[in-house]
């Protein structure tokens, strides 16, 4: 299933601009998150590009962003020790902050 997904993406990605392109953009949206948020990306993900994370990070005024090196689109998978250390690290930061 996750081969079919990832060799006809482009087919979905044209089909879903296409009838609801408002629907999939987050970015107006983003600026009403004021809870911290944690971007976390794999940098070889080939579900949603690592080039999306600026958009992210524009939006959302209280995040930290976590890039996991030769990592896909499953970090909690692909590199569970990296990625808890990287939500262990967010929930230190913004709790002594008292954010969270």
């Amino acid at each position: 299933m996750v081969h079919s997904a990832l060799a006809n993406r482009r087919c979905y990605a044209k089909a879903l601009k296409e009838c609801a392109p408002e629907a999939l953009s987050l970015e107006k949206e983003l600026p009403k998150i004021k809870t911290p948020a944690l971007i976390l990306w794999g940098d070889q993900d080939k579900v949603i590009d690592v080039s999306c994370v600026p958009v992210f990070e524009r939006g959302l005024s209280n995040h930290q962003t976590a890039i996991i090196k030769d990592c896909g689109h499953l970090p909690k998978l692909e590199r569970p020790g990296e990625t808890a250390a990287a939500h262990l690290g967010f929930l230190k930061k913004f709790i002594k902050r008292g954010s969270i």
